[in-house]
């Protein structure tokens, strides 16, 4: 099975249904939360607890394979954006599929989120101060302020995720060992 997203390692000594190492389970750069609900993608026939599967066979299918986008599409999508970053394809649009991982997206995002507060602390003294000029079609409540910063808020936001794509497009293409899934015999062997 292809494993994307986590990492963990395993004892082949040890008997099916206990070989994976507990404390090893990362989701991202996280440890496995076992009080969280995870999602996982999976093709029709693991679903339906085949392969060796069976614990999915009972679990809810949030979308089936006649529901979402078909691998192809997927496929083609990510080599049209990579096309679309690297300038190979022009295009009219600026749009394109993300190539970053909706983890990395979502990090970068609530990284932004942190430093919200901060705007608005240093928006609210400009808004109070005395000494602020209003231009003609600003309001003298403050408003344009809290527009300006979530215009530039916006702004970060997608630099942030363009700059992580322009290093994300440096090693896309590109085969990479990732070591997600380690095993113990391996590492014994090694020491």
């Amino acid at each position: 099975m292809k494993v994307g997203g986590i990492s963990f390692a395993f004892d082949h000594t040890k008997p099916p249904g206990e070989r994976v190492v507990a404390d090893s389970v990362m989701v991202g750069d996280a440890p496995v939360d076992l009080n969280k609900t995870y999602h996982l993608c999976t093709n029709d026939f693991v679903a339906k607890g085949r392969d060796g599967y069976r614990c999915l066979a009972d679990c809810e299918v949030i979308m089936n394979e006649d529901d979402g986008p078909k691998l192809a599409t997927i496929v083609q999508n990510h080599f049209q954006s990579v096309s679309h970053l690297t300038g190979q394809c022009k295009s009219k649009y600026s749009h394109h599929q993300s190539i970053i991982s909706r983890l990395v997206r979502r990090t970068l995002l609530q990284q932004t989120k942190a430093d919200q507060p901060q705007q608005a602390t240093l928006l609210q003294h400009a808004a109070k101060d005395d000494q602020v000029d209003f231009a003609e079609n600003d309001r003298p409540d403050g408003r344009s302020h809290w527009k300006a910063a979530r215009i530039a808020l916006a702004f970060t936001r997608h630099c942030a995720i363009k700059e992580a794509e322009e290093r994300e497009l440096e090693v896309a293409l590109a085969p990479k060992l990732q070591h997600r899934i380690k095993s113990l015999r391996n590492a014994a062997a090694r020491e």
